[in-house]
């Protein structure tokens, strides 16, 4: 086995006021983050997170507990913005395109997505990333040959396990699932002013 990756959709993120693209974790999402280190039994050798804000968060008590560095890594953020997009827009971008295939969407989305997956088949050693509900949707569709993109709902502080072997990505094992959709935190908070 070349490497073992834990990864880790970030907390709960507070819901973001209106214009807000990159909100921090919520309460619960911050004793989300607090009770991570207590399940993560293993001490990884690499701690990396994204870059926005509420994986940020998340992956400061792992750092505590490990006595590990976080190691900022775009290639671990989210779904790229569009150029100029509003959270609104976002919002209901992503409505549409998470009932989607990878194959239908457009270049720069496809691009992200086959960065993220070259950037993991380098990984290395016992790494634990901290990142989003999309990422963790292409490196389980990566390993189940499932283009959709959204094959499993991960939940806030789960965690998902791969193998990265000479024979590719294999999924280990699924971390806890939810209901909802990601970036429902950037909905625009009821009744505040815009």
């Amino acid at each position: 086995m070349k490497a073992r990756l834990r990864i880790i959709r970030h907390g709960e993120a507070v819901q973001a006021l209106d214009g807000e693209t990159d909100p921090g974790l919520s309460l619960l999402g911050a004793r989300q983050a607090l009770d991570l280190p207590a399940r993560m039994v293993e001490h990884p050798d690499r701690l990396v997170c994204s870059p926005v804000l509420r994986a940020r968060e998340t992956a400061l008590p792992l750092a505590g507990a490990f006595g590990l560095e976080r190691q900022i890594d775009a290639y671990y953020a989210e779904l790229p913005w569009r150029s100029g997009q509003t959270s609104m827009e976002r919002v209901a971008e992503l409505g549409i395109a998470l009932s989607m295939n990878w194959s239908d969407f457009d270049a720069q989305w496809q691009d992200w997505r086959a960065r993220l997956i070259e950037r993991v088949m380098d990984e290395t050693g016992d790494v634990v990333v901290v990142s989003h509900f999309v990422a963790i949707n292409v490196l389980v569709g990566v390993a189940l040959a499932d283009d959709r993109a959204v094959v499993v709902r991960p939940a806030n502080a789960s965690v998902t396990e791969f193998h990265i072997t000479s024979d590719g990505l294999k999924l280990v094992s699924l971390g806890q699932t939810a209901p909802d959709l990601p970036d429902t935190h950037l909905a625009p908070v009821q009744g505040v002013p815009s």
